[in-house]
């Protein structure tokens, strides 16, 4: 098993345990590729791609087998900073 597939496997556990434990919030900091292009106003898949690809972007947290995920405060400063544009449109509420 990859550390990235183990840790992801982690990270999900932690999520449901704390839904079950009653903090259902607990996994709304987190941003997976679809939050991060409805976010940067609908672009591309494959612009997403290209974005979360470069080496500029914030490193996922984890990576998990529908993809990978982002903290949620590293996207928006990056958004912040390289999109301003993107600053202004509504922010992708958590889920």
């Amino acid at each position: 098993m990859s550390d990235d597939l183990s840790h992801g496997q982690g990270l999900h556990m932690y999520c449901a345990m704390t839904i079950v434990m009653g903090m259902p919030d607990a996994c709304s900091h987190l941003m997976g590729a679809h939050e991060i292009r409805m976010r940067l106003g609908s672009i591309s898949r494959q612009r997403t791609y290209q974005i979360t690809s470069n080496p500029g972007f914030p490193k996922p947290v984890a990576t998990l087998s529908q993809g990978n995920v982002w903290l949620r405060d590293d996207v928006e400063q990056w958004i912040c900073i390289h999109r301003p544009d993107a600053r202004q449109q509504t922010r992708t509420p958590p889920t």
